[in-house]
């Protein structure tokens, strides 16, 4: 084999083959995203969306997914930080190795299921009902991460105040997946639903949730 290698006096990165490159723990899809992560300036300020436009031919969910395997593997470390019981903004830590966050995502493992969902419901606004978005949320962490939904139920949340657009009960906007929308930029001219369209909603999202148990 035959491999032809540029010579660079700036504008590169350097890694571990171990921990990077040929880190057989990590998919290939993982390696390549953290190598970017890595190549980035250490006050470049992350977000997911961000991360995502990065590649667009990638699409959102496999972005995350890597992300999450990231996370799992003691590479990524997504802190949260809250100012008066809202939710303010998230801090990546990336590490090349993964050693040095293993200890800190065993810890972010014990926060209990009522404490994550405690935390999306003040960011999201405690819209709707608390019982049927408590469901709701549980099914929802199994598609997105905890760190993702957080940030695109605050910014969900802060656009429809912004823009005087109906905010969704939590339930409906949780089991219809709408942290896939455009969270940033609500615009719809719609009127808010009337009692009998908010009570089929909550109907149909119990509904959902029932079909979910059965399963």
């Amino acid at each position: 084999m035959t491999i032809l290698r540029d010579t660079h006096t700036s504008g590169f990165t350097i890694v571990s083959n171990k921990s990077v490159a040929q880190n057989n723990a990590l998919s290939f899809r993982a390696r390549g995203l953290l190598l970017y992560l890595l190549s980035l300036p250490d006050d470049w300020v992350f977000n997911m969306c961000a991360v995502t436009g990065s590649s667009p031919r990638e699409r959102r969910e496999a972005v995350a997914s890597a992300r999450r395997e990231l996370e799992r593997n003691g590479h990524v470390r997504i802190i949260r930080t809250r100012s008066g019981g809202m939710l303010t903004g998230t801090d990546w830590v990336v590490s090349e190795s993964a050693g040095a966050l293993k200890g800190a995502e065993k810890e972010d493992r014990k926060e209990g299921a009522e404490t994550k969902f405690e935390k999306f419901w003040e960011a999201y606004g405690q819209v709707g009902s608390r019982a049927i978005a408590r469901k709701a949320h549980a099914k929802a962490l199994k598609k997105i991460g905890e760190p993702e939904l957080l940030e695109k139920a605050q910014l969900y949340r802060e656009s429809c105040r912004r823009n005087g657009v109906y905010q969704k009960h939590a339930a409906t906007w949780l089991l219809n997946e709408c942290w896939e929308d455009d969270c940033g930029n609500q615009r719809s001219s719609r009127e808010a639903p009337n009692e009998r369209e908010e009570m089929m909603s909550h109907e149909e999202a119990i509904e959902e949730i029932r079909r979910n148990c059965r399963l």
